[in-house]
């Protein structure tokens, strides 16, 4: 399966983490962008950002790490626009901060919850 992972910066290595853990089970992060940050000009970021994008509406399934930060509203806004299966991290910092974290379609789940319910789905 095809995952797109969300979050702001200061949680790039729990993003990493999951994507590691995923790509252990099978599943497929094409787009790791907390490989990509650092000092970007201008050019650099719009590049990265259109990636980013692109990459939401090309994934199947988009797991979000909330955050007090709004940074990752924006993808989520994509990714629900886009009609992509939703997961929140429910036992982050900074779940349901954000009134968009409760629209219909976005699955709050546990993180060990997470990787069972990926697994099911990818077997139908």
């Amino acid at each position: 399966m095809n995952i797109y992972i969300s979050s702001v910066l200061i949680h790039s290595k729990k993003a990493e983490q999951i994507a590691e853990e995923l790509e252990d089970r099978g599943h497929i992060v094409p787009f790791k962008w907390w490989e990509k940050i650092g000092d970007l000009t201008v050019e650099e970021s719009r590049d990265l950002a259109t990636s980013k994008y692109l990459a939401i509406l090309q994934c199947e399934t988009f797991i979000l790490i909330p955050s007090e930060c709004e940074g990752s509203d924006f993808e989520l806004g994509v990714a629900f626009h886009a009609n992509k299966k939703i997961f929140a991290l429910k036992e982050c910092e900074g779940w349901g901060e954000s009134i968009f974290h409760y629209l219909p379609g976005i699955n709050e789940v546990k993180e060990e919850e997470l990787y069972e319910i990926l697994e099911n789905i990818s077997t139908i």
